[in-house]
């Protein structure tokens, strides 16, 4: 496996020593990223989110793990900057990068349409369908290649890399920057990206005629972020793996800072691409009307019912796990109709009980929970729980049996449901204001968030039961990564 990866060992080891040039103060590290695929396999060692740091030295080790993670099917990234500090298995946030930094990076899906990959294995086969999705990204790549040399300004990237189904561009600038300034050049430079595609490009076809829509990722902006691991394998798509690989490598070409900075105007590509993607359709003071209503909730809980539910996130708050369970769990409880008093008791006994943070730190997971009644994102209530919280808790080994957690959760959550059909019932105007609260804040979320409310007809019936609402949200899952 060392002699495939021999490419990517020499870019990294670029990096590191480039960076390392502007950083020569610091002890720093390479941070590799651990993410499950479609249809991961479980392990106790090796789970979804892991972090390990290397030096380039060490790189052999994890390039002869490679094969044994695509056959689990993790996906491997890498922080395309230099980590000033070895976190051991704790992924990296901003504060951990290094205060200068020379790398700058655009990726572009071509094939990201999950689905239709999925059909045309089924019709083509796998063999067929690798080889036409190969052969549309290099066509992209040697179209962007070339409008990249030949126009100006001249960026001539100093990497090239083929992920599965897109293709990533990594420049060396020829002078540092301060990492606070990194975001404004790589949004011009994303920008530039969405222009050549846009204008330049022509995109490629799926199998059945259809062309392909091309996308330049707009949220590869942030300096923390990680990129799909040259070599590794791509398990997006379970039935069909496609290993990632280096296509260039140039190291004698450097991009001018002040290069960068002539593309500035570009932004506004991405200004108006993110605008579009979380336009906000609701006003700011029915966002303040529908917070005060979720806020006051439907119900108090009794003082057992209180225990039952904290003992239930008690025993999967550690490290690791502690922010998925105040994201989806505080959701979940307001979903249910809980008044924000109750939430805030709960989750309170947790950052005091299970907490070693400081003070401040308490305070502003508190502060967090509070902005749920004003905002709705990253958060999916029971069924992030289910999905992320329980199955992260168990590949952690803080629970013994993930299905005794998913029935306990379950009973809870019928608890809670109890008590909503009771208000529906007694003061059914109450209930639909408060359906009607819940569903603003998800429109607030823009055009990926959708609501519609499910009717339950109840005809005839001794019990003369009036007719429940019920709201299902079904929205789009953001992506935090790289392909």
């Amino acid at each position: 496996m060392l002699g495939k990866c021999r490419k990517t060992a020499e870019m990294l080891s670029w990096i590191f020593e480039k960076e390392s040039e502007a950083n020569p103060h610091d002890d720093l590290w390479i941070e590799i990223r651990l993410l499950a695929g479609e249809g991961a396999k479980k392990s106790r060692d090796i789970y979804n989110g892991r972090a390990y740091y290397y030096k380039p030295n060490d790189l052999p080790e994890l390039f002869n793990a490679l094969e044994k993670l695509a056959e689990l099917g993790y996906n491997v990234y890498y922080g395309a900057h230099l980590r000033k500090e070895n976190k051991w298995r704790k992924a990296s946030g901003k504060e951990n990068v290094v205060d200068n930094v020379r790398v700058f990076y655009v990726d572009v899906d071509v094939y990201h349409d999950r689905g239709k990959i999925k059909k045309f294995i089924e019709e083509l086969g796998v063999e067929e369908t690798a080889r036409a999705i190969m052969g549309g990204v290099l066509e992209v790549e040697r179209q962007i290649t070339e409008e990249l040399v030949s126009s100006l300004p001249r960026l001539e990237p100093f990497a090239v890399v083929y992920t599965g189904y897109g293709v990533q561009y990594l420049f060396i600038s020829d002078q540092p920057v301060k990492k606070e300034e990194f975001e404004r050049l790589q949004e011009g430079l994303i920008g530039y990206f969405m222009s050549i595609v846009r204008d330049k490009i022509i995109p490629p076809k799926w199998p059945d005629g259809e062309q392909v829509d091309i996308d330049v990722d707009i949220k590869v902006k942030d300096v923390a972020r990680i990129l799909r691991l040259p070599c590794s394998v791509n398990v997006k798509v379970r039935e069909l793996p496609l290993q990632a690989e280096v296509l260039s490598l140039r190291y004698d070409a450097f991009v001018d800072i002040t290069d960068l900075k002539r593309l500035q105007d570009y932004r506004k590509l991405l200004v108006e691409s993110k605008k579009a993607e979380h336009e906000v359709e609701v006003s700011q003071e029915e966002l303040d009307e529908a917070g005060k209503i979720l806020a006051q909730g439907l119900y108090r809980l009794s003082p057992e019912e209180k225990n039952l539910i904290r003992d239930f996130f008690a025993k999967m708050y550690y490290e690791g796990v502690r922010h998925c369970i105040t994201l989806h769990g505080s959701w979940w409880l307001i979903e249910r109709g809980v008044c924000a008093d109750d939430i805030e008791e709960i989750f309170k006994w947790l950052f005091d009980h299970r907490d070693d943070d400081p003070r401040e730190v308490k305070n502003d997971r508190v502060r967090a929970l509070r902005d749920n009644y004003i905002r709705r994102t990253k958060k999916s209530g029971i069924y992030g729980l289910k999905t992320s919280c329980i199955k992260e808790a168990k590949q952690r080994g803080y629970i013994e049996s993930e299905e005794e957690m998913v029935e306990e959760l379950q009973r809870l959550d019928e608890m809670l449901r109890r008590k909503m059909r009771i208000v529906a019932d007694t003061d059914p105007l109450k209930y639909s204001q408060y359906l009607r609260a819940l569903a603003v804040l998800d429109k607030s979320r823009g055009p990926n968030a959708r609501v519609e409310v499910v009717e339950e007809k109840k005809v005839g019936g001794r019990d003369g039961r009036r007719k429940k609402k019920f709201w299902r949200k079904k929205r789009k899952k953001k992506v935090q990564i790289v392909d």
